[in-house]
């Protein structure tokens, strides 16, 4: 676990009404907390980087530590700032498929690590579509450079992305692991 790092279970209610600050979750039908396999998951973006997975592999270990369920609402407090929320990988279905939105590079290497659970924070109905074409893992690249918005997407569209960091991270100080 990193320096100074410290995660505290956060309330699903407190976690909900900041998702729903996201214009694109405002009006979902149905938001809710639950354990879901990532094996089931789909990727949107195609691209990882590697010191995001690094911060990843810190936060899972601050997860074990605290025994706190993998990548349930937490409040991550640290010699970086804090607190700051972080909500479970946001996955939305659409149709049959269940779509990583946000947290990828958590289900990246939960998929990594053979995890049979994670939580998640699961969107269903009165969804907008998606900002590009589902994926399969084979088509996930791991890069150690950052990569512009249009090109982590196939058949990318800017009017469906959600930019679901920078509404979370409003009022918070620093920023959690995607």
């Amino acid at each position: 676990m990193g320096r100074g790092m410290i995660l505290r279970a956060a309330s699903w209610d407190a976690t909900e009404s900041r998702i729903r600050r996201v214009p694109q979750y405002a009006a979902c039908r149905s938001l809710r907390e639950c354990e879901f396999p990532p094996a089931r998951l789909m990727p949107l973006c195609k691209t990882v980087r590697t010191y995001r997975l690094r911060r990843v592999e810190e936060l899972v270990a601050g997860y074990r530590h605290g025994s706190i369920a993998l990548f349930r609402s937490v409040l991550l407090e640290s010699d970086r700032g804090g607190p700051v929320l972080i909500p479970p990988p946001i996955i939305e279905r659409h149709a049959s498929s269940f779509v990583v939105v946000d947290g990828l590079h958590r289900v990246y290497l939960a998929r990594a690590l053979g995890e049979r659970a994670i939580v998640v924070a699961l969107a269903q109905g009165g969804l907008e579509p998606l900002p590009g074409a589902i994926l399969a893992w084979e088509q996930i690249e791991v890069r150690n450079r950052h990569t512009r918005r249009s090109a982590k997407f196939l058949n990318f569209e800017e009017r469906h992305f959600r930019d679901i960091p920078r509404v979370l991270d409003h009022d918070t100080p620093g920023s959690g692991p995607r």
